[in-house]
């Protein structure tokens, strides 16, 4: 009886987790949406809003955290107890989200030729974390930073090539640093406190969404957009600070821009 109870409980968090997978989707679509209809409204200045979605998604990541925790505990994977992985290697996640963004990048774009992505540092270091929110993080960083250099040297890259996006990992006694820097068009210093804001984006806005899994722009796969909604920097904020960690986002207009995301080593 206990163990049908279990089974029970399972089926109802399995239903919940997936039922609610297009939610941030959801959200930046029905936003979009209302901006069509008011196109004078500037998220990125209206506090209450922001305000409000910090807290949502900071709720979405808990509750699908505590969700996905408890269903992989059931698993029981050599190294990993729930979603954390003991050896988490940030190298090879960078690795994995960089030919993600490439590919949205290739498919975006209509082209062969994307700026190469270049892991340097402590690219065998492991630590203690959850492998899909360093994924998600890398993943988004990515795609604005080879957006940034491929709209820059669009003329000259067929002659000249595009500058490589480096990506440095440092490992230290409390956590591990990701920075990853791109040699764009960079950000106007007017725009810097803009681009923590859900909403915010320089890129056009997408067309109408279907409800096909291909077009969720948070599912990791090539068919994702590589801008236009606003919430890739905002989330990987969340992300990355919420375990205690940080992002930090530096540029200078014309040059590029640097982006340092620290992620605290687990207790476990």
């Amino acid at each position: 009886e206990a163990g049908e109870r279990i089974d029970a409980f399972v089926n109802l968090l399995q239903n919940i987790y997936l039922n609610h997978r297009d939610v941030a989707r959801n959200v930046a679509t029905g936003l979009l949406e209302f901006k069509d209809y008011n196109p004078g409204v500037e998220f990125s200045s209206d506090s209450k809003l922001q305000t409000f979605l910090d807290n949502f998604f900071t709720s979405r990541i808990s509750i699908r955290l505590m969700i996905g925790h408890y269903l992989a505990a059931f698993d029981k994977v050599p190294g990993k107890i729930g979603l954390v992985n003991l050896e988490c290697n940030p190298a090879k996640l960078v690795q994995a989200a960089s030919i993600v963004a490439q590919g949205i990048a290739r498919n975006h774009y209509h082209m062969n030729q994307v700026p190469d992505i270049c892991i340097r540092g402590d690219i065998s270091t492991t630590f203690p974390y959850i492998d899909e929110h360093v994924t998600f993080c890398a993943r988004e960083t990515l795609k604005n930073a080879l957006r940034s250099v491929i709209e820059k040297y669009a003329d000259s890259a067929l002659t000249l090539g595009y500058p490589p996006i480096e990506v440095i990992i440092a490992k230290g006694k409390e956590d591990i640093s990701v920075r990853i820097s791109d040699k764009g068009a960079g950000v106007k210093r007017r725009d810097i406190d803009k681009i923590f804001a859900f909403g915010y984006t320089t890129a056009a806005s997408p067309p109408a969404f279907s409800q096909s899994k291909v077009t969720n722009i948070f599912d990791d796969d090539k068919h994702g957009r590589i801008a236009g909604l606003g919430y890739g920097v905002p989330l990987a904020r969340l992300y990355g600070t919420y375990f205690g960690g940080n992002m930090k986002f530096y540029s200078m207009e014309g040059h590029g821009t640097d982006v340092v995301f620290h992620f605290p080593k687990l207790q476990v």
